[in-house]
């Protein structure tokens, strides 16, 4: 009883001295203790849940139209969070800051496409000239016979032909589908050179195709050389379409 006061007197000098009571003291880790360990261990102190499943996240909901969640990179954020020791206040703000950044990324890469896009539009109607207009008709009658080959439906044609739109479509598909129309329409026999009775020739293109055609070896001179009136017959309308076209 008489050295009870003397403890007493000099437990409250050491937490005067400390400034909080015992049992809020935190101590340092351990030598060979990890601070993640040692965070994880004071858990209840720092905001870190006792396991990986026990973060609760609230999702994003400012993410761009056509970006879905990603369930297996949320688990793959839990575990490097519990494992480092980073307390949910910390887990919340990563959350933000990648639903920001895949916003910005997206929407960088919208503009740089629709950059690209516009340029090689532009390239494409500079080397066109004023066929432009008959090569993307040519151009969507080729991705309709391929889409029909394939048997796509009306709203996988419907994405098809939104890149074969003037302005805003994909020149590297509309030069494909174009060569496309204009292979189909040779092999048909329904044209000659670049489509369907010329359909889409510059009237270059059409006076190289007549002189072809009437040189030695050309279907046209060939047939009129042996007298084979049915093949001069069928080619003379072919003949005439060129001519219009060379003449314009």
């Amino acid at each position: 009883m008489a050295a009870l006061p003397k403890i007493i007197d000099g437990h409250i000098s050491a937490e005067k001295r400390l400034g909080v009571p015992a049992d809020q003291l935190l101590t340092r880790p351990k030598a060979d203790q990890p601070v993640a360990d040692w965070m994880k261990a004071n858990g209840e102190l720092f905001g870190i849940p006792e396991s990986p499943d026990k973060y609760e996240i609230t999702r994003p909901d400012n993410l761009a139209e056509g970006v879905t969640w990603d369930e297996g990179f949320e688990k793959t954020a839990r575990e490097i969070a519990h494992q480092h020791g980073i307390p949910q206040a910390g887990l919340d703000a990563m959350v933000g800051a990648y639903a920001e950044r895949v916003n910005s990324l997206l929407g960088d890469a919208d503009t740089e496409l629709a950059g690209a896009q516009a340029e090689m539009m532009g390239a494409l109607q500079k080397e066109w000239g004023d066929q432009t207009p008959a090569r993307i008709a040519q151009a969507k009658q080729g991705a309709q016979a391929l889409a029909q080959a394939a048997g796509l439906d009306d709203a996988a044609m419907q994405s098809v032909f939104m890149a074969l739109k003037p302005d805003t479509g994909d020149a590297n598909v509309m030069r494909l589908f174009q060569a496309a129309g204009a292979m189909m329409g040779e092999d048909s026999g329904l044209g000659l050179g670049k489509g369907t009775s010329g359909f889409g020739m510059t009237p270059a293109e059409a006076r190289a195709e007549i002189s072809k055609q009437t040189s030695p070896g050309g279907a046209y001179y060939e047939a009129t050389s042996k007298g084979d009136k049915r093949a001069v017959k069928e080619l003379r309308t072919k003949m005439d379409a060129l001519t219009k076209i060379a003449a314009q």
